[in-house]
């Protein structure tokens, strides 16, 4: 999945997806695209402010890590980079 192949609805869809799962490292697909969605929304995504070199793709790489960790630090979640089930069900109460 690339930026090319993510259409205007695509997103809409994300708006108030439910996590069902945790998310790691290299996984991808809608999850992490909603993942990455959700960062945005709330300007944790990308981290370094570039999307050239992080673009929203569902790929689960160290901008999603970094942006996760930030957006974990700054809501007294364990900062692990990853969406594991303390982060999925706080981001799941927000959605």
């Amino acid at each position: 999945m690339n930026d090319s192949n993510l259409k205007k609805e695509t997103f809409s869809e994300l708006e108030n997806y439910k996590f069902p799962t945790d998310l790691e490292y290299n996984d991808h697909g809608k999850d992490v695209l909603a993942l990455q969605d959700f960062l945005r929304d709330l300007n944790y995504y990308p981290h370094n402010n570039s999307l050239n070199n992080c673009p929203i793709n569902g790929n689960f790489r160290s901008c999603t890590e970094n942006s996760l960790r930030k957006f974990q630090q700054d809501n007294g979640l364990n900062t692990t980079g990853y969406l594991d089930i303390e982060t999925r069900k706080f981001v799941n109460l927000r959605r």
